[in-house]
């Protein structure tokens, strides 16, 4: 009698041998079957990005960068020209699959932080330049040599009035 079926014939032995392992390796690998039915598509997958919502936020984001580095720039930025911004980045983010949701949180905390530093590196450099022209007005006031206040004495001649008075140390008194 014959075999009835290719798998029962010995001349097909080593084909069985071969998809067996084949299955074996596939089943390693994680390979499903391609003629099972398809397994339900996992439930976290995301909705495709609003790219219009994405460039709203990123003209914002770069609108308060600008104002938080140079405030006077503020009626530059209003919302009719962040809109327009906006609407013109969009379809540029969708062209090149820009998605500012995956940034790097280092690349946050730069726009976030950056216009804050900025602003404070300017404030506290002002106020070193109010206080050190404040001890310099406080030195240059204080008396000279001998503790002794200088006075203003008048010079020339008293019928001339466009004669200028002369700044004279108190000392000079002595002299006279």
């Amino acid at each position: 009698m014959e075999p009835t079926t290719v798998t029962e014939n010995p001349k097909f032995m080593e084909v069985d041998t071969i998809a067996a392992r084949a299955a074996e390796i596939d089943q390693l690998a994680g390979v499903t079957d391609p003629a099972a039915p398809a397994a339900e598509a996992p439930a976290d997958i995301q909705p495709p990005p609003d790219y219009y919502r994405e460039a709203s936020q990123a003209v914002e984001m770069i609108a308060a960068i600008i104002v938080g580095y140079c405030p006077d720039c503020a009626p530059i930025w209003d919302s009719e020209t962040k809109n327009r911004v906006s609407a013109a980045l969009a379809p540029v983010l969708e062209k090149y699959g820009v998605n500012f949701g995956n940034m790097p949180p280092e690349l946050m905390l730069v726009i976030v932080a950056g216009p804050l530093l900025f602003q404070t590196a300017k404030t506290v450099a002002a106020f070193n330049i109010a206080q050190k022209a404040i001890k310099d007005a406080q030195e240059q006031s204080k008396t000279k040599d001998d503790g002794k206040p200088m006075v203003i004495r008048p010079t020339g001649d008293k019928d001339k009035p466009e004669t200028p008075n002369q700044m004279v140390h108190s000392q000079m008194a002595l002299y006279n």
